[in-house]
């Protein structure tokens, strides 16, 4: 019984070396899931950002066309202000036109930064995916890193003892299973350095990341609330005080109409 308690006692060190390596291994394993789930999220953003691209042109097309009837709208306009400069309903219609034809371009440039700050938003949502994972990598060299660093560091404590004194660690004056190291598995300072510097960095870009993000949304949230704004603008000037529906276009036929009549009245 002493003997197999003696074993016991000499097998114990290398038994917790092997637990902690298992625990080590663990760590890592997480660390590399974590790793994997953060890629898989950052190639589902650029499935998403391809998406809000598509989106983003056909959004263009259609402001484009906006901004063409806005255009069209004015001229017209213009063109009624110069026939009717005699007839003081006509202005005060012609007044209201012009109002709306303003506030379509208003509300045409708030799409159009409404959209651009869509784009940048997205922009900024990658850009933060990106640093994620790249804080994940360095997280997990890091700790690779420092695991070699500790490994060498036991390896050179191994290397000191000596059968029959005690261990500078757990006192004990057998060493039946000192630790080793090779020769060039990377467990040096200057390893070790780089890589807590290199996580720094990518933490510093992390938070810098976030911080755009930040600043995207609210830009974002911003030029939503304008858009709102503008188009609560239009409708209004397109009654005349009043919210109404009637397209620009049927609007403009109408006051030609009366322009018509009002000269053949004359």
């Amino acid at each position: 019984r002493h003997a197999a308690w003696q074993r016991l006692l000499s097998e114990a060190p290398e038994a917790e070396a092997r637990r902690e390596e298992r625990r080590r291994l663990a760590v890592i394993a997480q660390e590399q899931d974590a790793l994997a789930e953060l890629r898989r999220r950052e190639a589902e953003a650029r499935s998403r950002l391809g998406e809000a691209s598509a989106a983003r042109e056909a959004q263009a097309r259609r402001l484009a066309e906006e901004e063409a009837a806005a255009r069209e709208l004015a001229s017209r306009i213009e063109a009624l202000a110069t026939e009717a400069a005699t007839a003081e309903a006509r202005r005060a219609e012609l007044e209201r036109a012009r109002g709306m034809a303003q506030a379509a371009a208003a509300l045409a440039a708030a799409r159009a930064e409404a959209a651009a700050a869509r784009e940048r938003l997205e922009q900024a949502r990658a850009a933060r995916e990106r640093a994620a994972a790249d804080l994940a990598t360095s997280r997990a060299d890091h700790e690779a890193a420092f695991a070699a660093w500790r490994a060498a560091r036991a390896a050179a404590l191994a290397g000191t003892l000596v059968e029959g004194d005690p261990c500078p660690v757990c006192g004990s004056p057998s060493h039946p299973s000192p630790a080793s190291h090779a020769v060039g598995s990377g467990g040096d300072d200057d390893r070790l350095e780089r890589a807590a510097r290199a996580l720094r960095d990518a933490q510093d870009r992390d938070a810098e990341a976030a911080t755009r993000l930040a600043r995207a949304e609210s830009e974002s949230a911003v030029a939503r609330s304008r858009v709102e704004e503008r188009e609560r603008q239009a409708g209004l000037e397109a009654t005349g005080g009043e919210a109404g529906t009637e397209p620009h276009a049927e609007r403009v036929a109408r006051l030609e109409a009366g322009v018509a009549a009002a000269r053949r009245a004359t």
